[in-house]
């Protein structure tokens, strides 16, 4: 995040929640900090470690009107906006048009992908866009392992596109975007993230090593295959629904990342505002019963693993 993006404003409300967190408060202080818009549930990837196939929900691609709608309303609570979600974003076929509108309002723009959409002309519109920030989902210092953990792509033709944005965003002397190579630490892969860190370190802005997790818990096959990296359960009370929030592409507002499926919407944007829903009856029943220790009772949070 770039510190010039953070107001006083942005300040002051990061400080309401905060309070809002550490009281437990049923009706929280403040207006949600929007984590992530999800701009499509679209992914042409099939890869072990996601839920994206085992999601239910209707498959769309947001409209350009409600975008416009969501960052009128936070563009006074978020320095920053994540364009993704549950799907690879560069499949909008109006994306550079959703990142220039975002930075027109002043806000810092991310978005993640799995580089397989990275063409030539996709490259040319991120960087026109003025994109602040491309975050490269990479799990793999090799091709057997990223073939592995990554189903559907390929390891140098992904690659080979990276490079190609590197190279084009130099020739025309652009700052923008800024790239960060994100891998996963998973079992059988420890041993390749310090050479995947030293190759990219050397040639984009920034690299991540991130742990796996579990998303909400649900799933059998994700559970193991990140079992040693779970997080403990019942230490503490989650503190997402006193800070954020997720918006779909349809318009409707989750607690977290994690619901990946809709399992507990707290509201429509096409029907409310989001301040009104960060205090609507469905997240003040979510905050009673994580306060309470009643996580079991949620549909969302009765298995995930982040405390209850």
């Amino acid at each position: 995040m770039n510190p010039n993006h953070i107001t006083l404003g942005h300040l002051a409300q990061f400080s309401l929640r905060t309070i809002s967190s550490q009281f437990h408060l049923t009706r929280a202080f403040g207006r949600p900090y929007v984590f992530q818009v999800e701009l499509t549930n679209f992914c042409n990837l099939k890869c072990p470690m996601c839920p994206h196939d085992l999601m239910t929900r209707p498959v769309g691609y947001m409209d350009f009107g409600l975008f416009q709608e969501i960052v009128a309303q936070l563009k006074s609570t978020n320095p920053d906006l994540r364009l993704h979600n549950m799907g690879e974003s560069l499949f909008h076929r109006e994306i550079g048009t959703f990142i220039r509108h975002a930075n027109e309002t002043g806000l810092e723009t991310i978005l993640s992908t799995n580089a397989t959409m990275l063409t030539e002309a996709k490259i040319q519109e991120l960087i026109d866009a003025r994109l602040s920030w491309l975050y490269v989902s990479f799990d793999g210092a090799a091709a057997d392992t990223y073939e592995r953990f990554r189903k559907g792509a390929r390891y140098e033709r992904e690659k080979a596109k990276v490079e190609s944005l590197l190279r084009t965003r130099g020739s025309q002397g652009s700052r923008y975007p800024k790239v960060m190579m994100s891998c996963l630490s998973l079992p059988g892969t420890r041993a390749e993230t310090e050479e995947f860190r030293a190759y990219w370190t050397a040639r984009v802005d920034a690299v991540r090593i991130k742990r796996a997790d579990g998303w909400d818990g649900s799933s059998d096959r994700i559970n193991e295959i990140v079992a040693d990296f779970q997080y403990a359960v019942g230490r503490s009370v989650c503190g997402w629904p006193w800070q954020s929030v997720v918006v779909l592409w349809d318009g409707r507002v989750v607690p977290c990342c994690f619901d990946f499926d809709g399992k507990y919407v707290l509201g429509d944007l096409r029907q409310k505002s989001l301040a009104e829903i960060f205090n609507d009856e469905p997240m003040q029943e979510l905050r009673r019963l994580l306060r309470e220790r009643r996580a079991s009772e949620v549909n969302l949070c009765r298995t995930c693993p982040r405390g209850q």
